[in-house]
Order: C-alpha cells, then sequence, then structure tokens
C-alpha cells in the first residue's frame, strides 16, 4: 500500500511539472552543439522521490545534449563500497525541485546554460534503511566549454557544488582544477571532502547547514 502510494505520488508530481512547464517553460539559451532549427527541444526526466523529506526533484534534458557519460560504472562502483548515496549519471541542464506538500516548485538556476553530469542525494542513513533521509545533494556540473570544441560534455571540466534536499543554499566549493576523490557526511553535521589539486592531496570539511568550509588540511606525502 505504501508503494503504491509512493509510486501514485511521484506520478502526479510528474504531471503537474509536465503542465507548469508547458506554460512556464525555462529560459531557451543559445545552442552549445549544433541545431539546424535554432532551438532545443527540452524533455523532462523520471521524477526521483527525495527520501525522508516532502520534495520531489526532476531533470530537465535537452534531446540534443544528451551527453553519454564515458563512465557508466559509476553506480556501480560507488554503492560497491556501501556508500549512502543514491547516484544519478544521466546530464541534465536543470532540476526541477517540487515540494509535494503545497506544490511549491523552483529551478535549481534561473538559466540552462550549464550541464549537469552527476547527481548525489547523500545520507547519514543506511542506504538500505527504511527511515533514510536525504540530508544533502552534490552535484557535478559543467559550465564551460574548456577543451573548445564548442559543446557542453563531460569532457569538459566541472565544478563540485552542494545544495539542501529543498535545492536551497546551492553553494560551489571545488573548483574545475580540482579532481573529488570522496565525499560523505558524519554524524556532527558535516561534510567531508577528499579532493587532488595541482599534484597534493587535501581533505576539507563543511557545514552541512550551509556548506561553509570548516576547515582544511594538506594530506602528508608517503615517506621515501
Amino acid at each position: 500500500m505504501i508503494e503504491q502510494s509512493s509510486r501514485g505520488l511521484v506520478i502526479w508530481c510528474y504531471s503537474l511539472a509536465k503542465e507548469i512547464l508547458r506554460n512556464r517553460p525555462p529560459q531557451v539559451i543559445r545552442n552549445v552543439a549544433e541545431d539546424p532549427s535554432g532551438q532545443e527541444k527540452w524533455r523532462l526526466g523520471y521524477p526521483q522521490q527525495i527520501a525522508g523529506t516532502t520534495y520531489i526533484y526532476i531533470p530537465l534534458v535537452s534531446e540534443l545534449e544528451y551527453v553519454k557519460l564515458r563512465e557508466l560504472n559509476l553506480k556501480k562502483e560507488f554503492h560497491s563500497y556501501g556508500s549512502n548515496q543514491d547516484i544519478y549519471s544521466s546530464p541534465t541542464r536543470n532540476i526541477l525541485f517540487v515540494n509535494s506538500a503545497n506544490n511549491v516548485m523552483k529551478w535549481l538556476f534561473p538559466t540552462n546554460n550549464q550541464l549537469i553530469s552527476q547527481v548525489r542525494l547523500l545520507s547519514k542513513s543506511p542506504y538500505d534503511g527504511s527511515k533514510r533521509t536525504v540530508d544533502a545533494i552534490m552535484y557535478e556540473v559543467i559550465q564551460k566549454d574548456t577543451n573548445g570544441d564548442k559543446k557542453l560534455t563531460v569532457d569538459d571540466a566541472n565544478v563540485i557544488a552542494f545544495s539542501l534536499p529543498d535545492g536551497s543554499k546551492y553553494k560551489e566549493v571545488l573548483s574545475a582544477a580540482d579532481r573529488l576523490i570522496d565525499v560523505m557526511l558524519l554524524e556532527n553535521k558535516s561534510v567531508f571532502i577528499m579532493y587532488q589539486t595541482q599534484g597534493a592531496g587535501y581533505l576539507t570539511t563543511l557545514r552541512l547547514s550551509d556548506f561553509t568550509p570548516i576547515s582544511r588540511s594538506e594530506l602528508p606525502k608517503v615517506p621515501n
């Protein structure tokens, strides 16, 4: 019964979002790939309920920019280590957040000028727990054509950003020069990030409430 109710809620939000998108489409932008018609074609992806909240997020995908990721085993790879994360690797251009409690909807970004190559729903709860709650969302976002091919694809450098489960408090925390190694939520309401930049490894802790940096430490060099 609970499963049927949840499925019905997702279908209802999806239908409602499609109606909103039809009447108030997000801003149409210039193409980043060749398009003889001069206009991108949008479609809504499958809605995903954010565990432990009243929110559902729905990706907005441009059919002309649906880029196939090179690393198709990302989801399997992360879950094989027991990560408390849902990982979604279908690239999107924007995300619509729907509050099913009051029908309020909002877009993550004001325009569709970026490519979101990956979304991770982060939780301190066990991945298969019945009372699992998502505490934050991490995004890998491609904002610029860094390889000069006049397209936004997974071959371009990305930035790492976070938001709360409703899409608020969005904040970019790692630049395109950094390589993310791992991310996890800690019991003291903080976000732990391990990453590499310019050949050195670093550990950074962020405050979960607004993703403000708390500490940053360089990993020690391996002794000879």
